[in-house]
């Protein structure tokens, strides 16, 4: 449920109904239905907690909407692009492995690989 946005979408639904001067029901629930057969259904409720946890970030999220429309300014990915390097962890386990496998910055070469893969003579009989 929270995977697909179900709460962020009760709280949109419970918006536009005290937009339109509908009560909201104490009692909240959504009925989902499977895509596939069986094509079963399942009522969830959700509890007051999650429901004003929704309405929070609903909230926030619309007061960032609103902000980038007055100053078109949209946050997002930089246009300048990003460096990635590797993490001290992930060189860490690298140089441990090359010191497990004897490796010394030898170069593997496609004949090493070809040489160590057991290919059939026929895959495709006909």
């Amino acid at each position: 449920m929270r995977q697909l946005g179900y709460d962020a979408q009760l709280a949109f639904y419970r918006r536009g109904l005290e937009a339109c001067g509908i009560a909201n029901s104490p009692q909240v629930g959504i009925i989902a239905q499977e895509t596939e057969p069986p094509y079963l259904l399942s009522y969830m409720r959700l509890d007051d907690e999650l429901i004003m946890r929704a309405n929070e970030r609903v909230e926030r999220a619309l007061k960032t909407w609103k902000k980038c429309l007055e100053t078109n300014t949209w946050p997002g990915f930089s246009l300048a692009g990003y460096d990635v390097e590797l993490t001290e962890r992930e060189r860490a386990e690298m140089d441990g492995a090359h010191a497990r496998n004897g490796a010394s910055g030898s170069h593997v070469t496609s004949e090493d690989v070809a040489a160590t893969v057991n290919t059939p003579s026929n895959l495709f009989r006909k």
